[in-house]
C-alpha cells in the first residue's frame, strides 16, 4: 500500500491541490453570500429606521402628518398652490411630504418583501392624496421606478375606490 502511495504521490498531490482549490472557491462564495446578505439586512434596517423616524416626526408635529391636518392647521383648503406658497407652514409640509416619499422609496428598494411596504405606500398616499396629486407630476421623476409605480398604483386604487363609493346606494 505504501508503495502505491509513493508511486502515485504526484497524482495525489495534484488531487489535493484541486480539492484545496475547490474548497477555497466554495469558501469565497460563502463569504460573498454572507457579505451580500449582510448589506441587504443593513439596507432593510436603515429603511425601517428611516420610517420610524418619519413616524416620530408625525407624532411630534401631527399638523404635518396628513393633508387634512395640515389643511386645517395652515388654513390652506386646496393643494393647488402648495408649491407656490412661501409660508413657513407650507415649506414644512412640502419637506415632510418629500421626507415621507424618500423614506418609502428607500424602504421599497431595500425590502426583500415589498408587499407590506406597498400597503404602507397606499396608506401614506391616501393620507396625503390631495397634495400628492398636485405635486406628483413633477416630483415623480425624482424617485425610483419602484416607488413611482407604487404611488401611481395607489392613486389609481384610490380613484377606483372613490368611483365605487359614489355608485353605492346610501
Amino acid at each position: 500500500m505504501l508503495e502505491w502511495v509513493w508511486e502515485n504521490s504526484d497524482k495525489l498531490a495534484d488531487l489535493a491541490t484541486i480539492a484545496a482549490s475547490i474548497f477555497t472557491v466554495m469558501a469565497v462564495g460563502f463569504v460573498a453570500v454572507q457579505i451580500i446578505e449582510s448589506r441587504a439586512t443593513a439596507r432593510e434596517a436603515t429603511a425601517e429606521q428611516s420610517y420610524l423616524s418619519y413616524l416620530s416626526t408625525c407624532v411630534d408635529r401631527p399638523h404635518l402628518g396628513t393633508w387634512k391636518m395640515f389643511s386645517t392647521w395652515s388654513g390652506i383648503g386646496s393643494p393647488e398652490t402648495i408649491e407656490d406658497q412661501t409660508s413657513e407652514k407650507c415649506e414644512a409640509y412640502v419637506w415632510m411630504l418629500s421626507e415621507m416619499l424618500m423614506t418609502l422609496d428607500l424602504a421599497l428598494v431595500a425590502a426583500r418583501n415589498e408587499k407590506p411596504w406597498r400597503s404602507v405606500v397606499l396608506l401614506q398616499v391616501e393620507l396625503h392624496e390631495p397634495a400628492i396629486r398636485q405635486v406628483w407630476g413633477t416630483w415623480r421623476l425624482n424617485y425610483t421606478p419602484v416607488l413611482a409605480g407604487a404611488v401611481d398604483n395607489s392613486l389609481r386604487a384610490l380613484e377606483s375606490l372613490r368611483a365605487l363609493e359614489s355608485r353605492a346606494p346610501n
